[in-house]
């Protein structure tokens, strides 16, 4: 059965397909929505860093005097 995907090996509890990372003390962390939250001891949590995703052509929009590159 080869490349053949066997429903029956699924574990029962669907949080043990997600990941965890580890810190640099050993701590496991899972990412939950907006948080990663802790996996060892009292729930803990720290908030997700806001971010931005951004595209090479709004750079254009703050420096209009620069070229662009062209073989």
């Amino acid at each position: 059965m080869s490349g053949e995907l066997d429903l029956s090996d699924l574990p029962d509890d669907p949080t043990e397909l997600m990941f965890a990372m580890l810190d640099e003390s050993g701590g496991e962390w899972r990412p939950v929505d907006n948080a990663l939250t802790s996996l060892d001891g009292p729930v803990r949590s720290l908030p997700q860093v806001a971010s931005r995703d951004t595209y090479s052509f709004s750079w254009g929009a703050f420096y209009p005097h620069m070229g662009i590159y062209s073989p």
